[in-house]
């Protein structure tokens, strides 16, 4: 028997601040012990595609985004920040992101929780696993997909999709605290 579905999330209206970085981080940025990490290519050929942006959030209510020049992958606090093993990485379908980031930034990020695996873990009632069914059903928010696209390699990032990706990527802090918690790898 399937467990019984948990009550709606009502969340309350996230104001979220952008904070725009070009190829690193600022000295001195201190995101604390867990950090909700997204990349954006140009694509999903990790040979062939681009590394544009990474996106960064400590579960509050501001977003860092690192956008990349073309070759501008010198970016010294961001691989710290990845290299630095008292910080957990928090993703949704980690494989990708992690590879981008190992072949355009050289460092490994560990260690890592991937809210994909852990539903597939602690979810073995459903098949539906994406970052948009869990919000649903676990937060009880819906995600629209339609007004999250952006020309990531351009030379400006267009507002109203930043601001629905850190949207994204601040709803993955309150889903850690759900089963499946303590699954890293």
């Amino acid at each position: 028997m399937p467990a019984p579905p948990l009550p709606p999330w009502n969340p309350p209206v996230l104001v979220l601040d952008i904070q725009l970085h070009h190829n690193d981080l600022p000295d001195g940025l201190d995101l604390g012990d867990m950090i909700a990490v997204d990349s954006e290519t140009m694509g999903l050929n990790v040979t062939r595609d681009r590394l544009c942006l990474v996106q960064l959030s400590a579960g509050d209510e501001t977003c860092h985004l690192v956008q990349f020049t073309i070759g501008g992958y010198d970016a010294p606090n961001l691989k710290g920040l990845f290299g630095d093993p008292s910080v957990t990485k928090l993703f949704h379908f980690a494989r990708f992101d992690l590879a981008m980031i190992q072949r355009y930034l050289g460092v490994t990020c560990r260690p890592v929780y991937c809210t994909k695996v852990a539903s597939k873990l602690a979810r073995t009632f459903t098949d539906r696993h994406s970052l948009r069914d869990l919000c649903r059903e676990l937060l009880g928010v819906d995600l629209s997909k339609q007004q999250q696209s952006s020309d990531w390699g351009g030379s400006r990032t267009e507002r109203p999709a930043v601001a629905l990706r850190g949207v994204r990527r601040a709803l993955l802090a309150p889903a850690e605290s759900h089963p499946g918690r303590n699954v890293r790898t």
